[in-house]
């Protein structure tokens, strides 16, 4: 979720800084009246588009119990006025993330994985690639972006510390939001009657592709599965039919022949 630094002016700040951090407390008014029973932080920041106006986040929290707030206002020289006010509540507790959002990158990813923040709200799927890559290149400890581009969230929400903490990568951003990616040393996973899948991929979709191909063998297929789209070429190899990804994905099923 947006977890956010407060926007704190400086005597040394250029002056349109200044003015974002007198808008951010202008924000941290408005959340401390709402919420006066919870504590946290907050930012503005000027938006990419329109560039006219600021965003402004606060993550607030009682005990486990997090609300993040979002809101829009006029760019300076305007006075803040609030529009677009939202709110968001959840519970600060471990979840596991679902399969299309870990092996969504072309990165090989094998594993599991789980966030202590809300599934939606941050890019794990691009955070995990990142991560990934970085354990893979033995990089690690190393800052890793949950953005595929220019972001209009503010630093603290999207730039992640990723460490290698026993069997785990554990990234930890600004705002305490963190995820925990568990890779697999296993290379193959096996699904039953003789189907075997790349352990970066589960058994419903090797089984969706088994299903395809049964039901009119092709030389090359278009699968869904879960909302993910896997295109294979698929051939007779001995006693098995193998299906690899036309990607670098590293995804290869194979099953037996009839």
């Amino acid at each position: 979720m947006l977890l956010l630094a407060a926007g704190c002016g400086s005597s040394h700040a250029p002056p349109s800084q200044g003015k974002t951090d007198r808008a951010a407390a202008a924000f941290g008014d408005l959340v401390r009246h709402r919420y006066r029973n919870e504590n946290g932080e907050w930012v503005c920041k000027r938006i990419i588009y329109p560039p006219r106006e600021l965003a402004c986040w606060a993550e607030l929290h009682r005990g486990v119990r997090y609300r993040g707030v979002y809101a829009r206002t006029p760019a300076p020289p305007a006075e803040p006025m609030f529009s677009h006010l939202s709110s968001r509540t959840w519970t600060r507790r471990w979840r596991a993330l679902p399969f299309r959002l870990v092996h969504s990158f072309d990165s090989g990813v094998r594993g599991s994985a789980r966030a202590n923040a809300p599934v939606y709200g941050t890019d794990w799927a691009f955070l995990i690639g990142g991560a990934y890559d970085a354990f893979l290149r033995h990089a690690l400890p190393s800052s890793v972006v949950a953005s595929d581009g220019p972001s209009d969230l503010p630093d603290f929400a999207i730039r992640f510390r990723c460490v290698l903490k026993d069997a785990d990568i554990v990234c930890t951003n600004g705002a305490g939001d963190a995820l925990r990616l568990r890779p697999s040393s296993a290379r193959f996973r096996r699904c039953g009657h003789g189907l075997v899948v790349a352990s970066n991929y589960d058994c419903r979709a090797a089984r969706a592709v088994e299903r395809a191909y049964r039901r009119r063998p092709s030389p090359s297929m278009t699968v869904e599965s879960d909302r993910m789209e896997m295109k294979v070429k698929c051939a007779a190899k001995g006693r098995l039919i193998v299906c690899r990804s036309i990607y670098a994905d590293g995804l290869v099923i194979t099953f037996p022949r009839r």
